[in-house]
């Protein structure tokens, strides 16, 4: 039994035989995973970012507003996760 979906990157109609089919092609599939792989790459630079932040405010004697910030910037970067 075929399916009539629309693809959630192109947007075009396709018939799948699957019922949780998303996209419409490979292309499609790979262009969705790289998307995705994009927005992880994100997550993870600021989260090193951070991290570097925090280092660099511990030696130079832990300054309690600077930690702070990065402690508020953190809670909403990993808020999701």
């Amino acid at each position: 039994m075929a399916h009539v979906f629309n693809c959630q990157i192109c947007g075009s109609t396709f018939e799948a035989s699957r019922v949780d089919a998303v996209q419409c092609s490979q292309a499609c599939r790979q262009s969705a995973f790289r998307a995705r792989q994009a927005v992880v790459s994100a997550h993870n630079a600021a989260a090193a970012d951070l991290l570097r932040r925090q280092t660099a405010a511990l030696s130079a004697g832990a300054d309690p507003v600077a930690l702070a910030a990065i402690a508020r910037e953190a809670e909403t970067l990993f808020a999701d996760v």
